[in-house]
This record gives structure tokens, C-alpha cells and sequence, in this order.
């Protein structure tokens, strides 16, 4: 092997690696990986079975469910309030807002990246 290949191939390795400890990389792969499941189980669903079971269900469940959720953000807010330093007197609604849009990025985004937003 010439100088000049070993010095092509080890470029060529220095990029390779750049490219996979890049986050764009990371977070590519992680929309990869998301939308080739989700493409297979929508694929493989029976949709009929789907819309006969949601035909079922009693949809009274949903209420004390949602109290239950919003309820847990409503706590979180107040919690973050407490740990938030003195100084720093942030309203009730500016820190659920922030928590619900945190969460839902969390649950869109791949490998949890809503948890930095």
C-alpha cells in the first residue's frame, strides 16, 4: 500500500467516524429506526379488528384518565416551582405549558430528545 492510499484510507476513517458521533447522525438513525417499526406494525395491523375493538370501549374510563394526567403535570408544575430558586417566580401556567410541551415532544421525537426542549 502506497503513502498516498494510507493517507486517503485514513481520511476516509476520520469521516466515517465524524459522521457517526455526529447528533445529526444519531438523531437520523433514531427517525430511521422509528419509521421502519411504525411502517411494519401499520403494515402488518388488521384495521378492521382495530375500529371493532375501539367500538367497545367504554369511553367513561377516559374521563378520570385525563384528570389523572393533567392532574400529574398540574403536581409537576408545582414541584418545579419549589425547585426553582428563590429568585425566579415563574407562573403556574408558564411551567405546565413547559411540561406539556415537553412531553409531547418526548413522546413525537425518537431516543427521548424531548427531554432537553
Amino acid at each position: 500500500m502506497t503513502w498516498v492510499s494510507e493517507i486517503f484510507r485514513l481520511y476516509l476513517v476520520n469521516i466515517t467516524v465524524n459522521i457517526v458521533k455526529s447528533k445529526f447522525f444519531h438523531s437520523m438513525l433514531g427517525w430511521g429506526i422509528s419509521l421502519a417499526i411504525l411502517a411494519y406494525l401499520f403494515s402488518v395491523l388488521d384495521w378492521r379488528i382495530v375500529i371493532e375493538e375501539l367500538s367497545h370501549l367504554n369511553y367513561l374510563y377516559l374521563i378520570p384518565i385525563t384528570i389523572a394526567f393533567f392532574g400529574n403535570f398540574a403536581l409537576r408544575a408545582v414541584r418545579w416551582r419549589y425547585l426553582l430558586p428563590e429568585g425566579q417566580n415563574l407562573s403556574f401556567s408558564l411551567l405546565f405549558d413547559s411540561l406539556m410541551i415537553g412531553n409531547l415532544a418526548t413522546f413525537i421525537l425518537p431516543l427521548r430528545a424531548g427531554e432537553f426542549i
